[in-house]
């Protein structure tokens, strides 16, 4: 089979004077055309700095070197230079090294995005350690397992349960170029305001701007009032986001200056079709690069073409360019039973266009855990005997739908996570935690969507031990329980008492009514209630208070 650039000269070769007939056929041949090629651009480097295990950490020394006085980061008003983040990195490496860990161990940091979080990271690169991110919303059991499960002997302070997603160095190097896709260069100046514990602003920001000796400019924590302000002061070319983002910066109220910037491209990951043309437009963002992809994942959609709601381009031409052992696949799904529908000789069955199916890429040879953690952990994440008996594919977990024009589309999460205020929560901690309480005999966590916002919030259906209420001071106990127990984004918004759970069938199975019916007050005959932070309780949800809550609380 021909190469990529082959096939993209044959294709342009054959268009000419046909480009007409070829428009009528084929009426999106153009952006397949322009995807192939876009997410190509980063593969020459890449594949050079792999092949000789040049490091995230070389990559950023060499530009010390070259280039000392070339800003680096931007915070708070105070630049900071490659040479003089350099230095704290070796005053760094030169504590941590008094610690006899060996190459390869793993190093906890727990900060928050400041300058000292990455000459931090850096000088525990110096030494061929890992470092390990840790969130620091957690408290308590959470906190604990992150703590354990990352295998740190060592943990740095600077002022789902969480899974420790691998990032290899071959992995690191890869995300190191990955803006190539839209001509990041030196010249560029970024602005990262999400976590930098997220693999969104240290894989994508950070990264990126070391790969290329870059610019990028941090704030402590995201301020939409601010946001513009910074974009307009600091220069901006390239923002990174995530969709919670840019809905937040549409409720500011707006403003004259608000497309008045150096903005080309804003390049990020859950930006929703009900805003994505406004977004755009208001705030006058040139060219809009949606990725889908995963910290733990072993490949990586991208809309190049500003399609309102894409997240990629699945079509033949795409499909046949990758060759069937490289890229995605979206196969039929069984939300039923939460598996892949298989053909009579145990394959899965690829979807059609005007489908949603189980997006799944394939597994590189070399790569043998997505985790740090039991083996099970890994396995859950590997499909297999998906195209033929004995290959592996790295499931995503996640539901996309395929338009008549190939367009790929983000649908839902699946199994037992869901997202909510840009976190991955676990319906399995938040239940655990729940059911501590003594009047709580079972749960069923879940998330459940709300007009207007992205992602989905926690809900739980609980079933009280026989001789209770959900009384006031029950109610108090709840919210102070997971308030004590559970970082913001995991508390339960919504809370509904049943009278038992049907024992005939699968949590899994009446998890899919209780999701359907939400909170719909009109629809759901059992008490709803929902948490109230100014009161410090979760009161009673009605048709009469309903509107109010949604509007003004959430």
């Amino acid at each position: 089979m021909p190469g990529g650039g082959a096939v993209l000269a044959a294709v342009a070769g054959g268009l000419g004077t046909g480009a007409f007939v070829w428009r009528g056929l084929y009426p999106t041949l153009m952006d397949d055309i322009k995807t192939i090629y876009t997410t190509r651009k980063p593969q020459a480097v890449t594949a050079r700095d792999v092949a000789s295990w040049r490091f995230v950490i070389d990559m950023f020394e060499e530009t010390s070197r070259l280039h000392p006085e070339r800003v680096f980061i931007v915070f708070e008003d105070k630049n900071y230079t490659y040479a003089m983040v350099d230095a704290m990195a070796n005053r760094v490496a030169n504590v941590v090294a008094a610690w006899n860990l060996t190459v390869g161990e793993t190093v906890a940091i727990m900060a928050y995005n400041s300058p000292e979080f990455l000459w931090t990271f850096l000088g525990v690169l110096k030494l061929g350690l890992a470092g390990t991110f840790i969130n620091y919303h957690l408290q308590e059991e959470p906190l604990i397992h992150s703590l354990t499960a990352s295998r740190s002997r060592h943990l740095i302070v600077g002022r789902g349960l969480p899974k420790p997603a691998i990032i290899s160095q071959g992995k690191g190097i890869r995300q190191t170029h990955g803006y190539r896709a839209i001509d990041f260069s030196h010249q560029d100046v970024t602005y990262v305001v999400t976590p930098l514990y997220h693999s969104a602003a240290t894989c994508v920001g950070v990264f990126n701007t070391i790969g290329e000796g870059a610019t990028i400019v941090l704030r402590r924590k995201f301020s939409a009032s601010h946001y513009w302000e910074d974009v307009r002061k600091y220069k901006v070319t390239v923002i990174q986001y995530i969709g919670e983002l840019c809905r937040y910066l549409l409720r500011v109220p707006k403003h004259p200056l608000d497309g008045v910037h150096s903005i080309r491209a804003a390049f990020g990951n859950g930006l929703r079709s009900d805003i994505w043309d406004e977004f755009k437009t208001r705030f006058r963002i040139p060219q809009i690069y949606e990725f889908f992809g995963a910290t733990e994942g072993t490949a990586l959609l991208m809309n190049c073409c500003n399609k309102v709601g894409a997240i990629g381009r699945w079509s033949p031409i795409i499909r046949w360019v990758n060759g069937g052992k490289s890229g995605f696949h979206i196969v039929k799904f069984d939300p039923v039973t939460e598996q892949p529908i298989r053909d009579k000789e145990g394959k899965c069955i690829p979807i059609q266009p005007g489908e949603s199916g189980l997006l799944l890429a394939v597994k590189p040879p070399n790569t043998v855990t997505f985790y740090l953690g039991p083996k099970a952990m890994n396995e859950k994440k590997l499909m297999k005997n998906v195209l033929q008996l004995g290959d592996e594919f790295f499931n995503f977990g996640d539901l996309v739908y395929l338009d008549h024009d190939y367009y790929v589309y983000f649908r839902d999460r699946i199994g037992d996570t869901f997202r909510w205020k840009g976190e991955n929560v676990s319906t399995t901690e938040v239940a655990n935690v729940m059911t501590q309480l003594n009047f709580i005999h079972d749960v069923n966590v879940y998330g459940v969507s709300i007009s207007g916002s992205d992602g989905r919030a926690g809900m739980a259906a609980v079933q009280l031990e026989e001789g209770y209420e959900l009384t006031s001071s029950i109610l108090s106990e709840l919210y102070s329980h997971v308030v004590g127990h559970l970082p913001h984004y995991a508390r339960p918004v919504f809370i509904r008492v049943v009278q038992e759970f049907n024992t005939t069938q699968t949590m899994k199975h009446q998890k899919l009514r209780l999701v359907e019916e939400g909170f719909d007050v009109e629809a759901v005959r059992d008490p709803l209630f929902v948490i109230n932070n100014q009161s410090k309780t979760y009161e009673a949800l009605t048709a009469s208070n309903i509107g109010t809550i949604l509007t003004a609380r959430l």
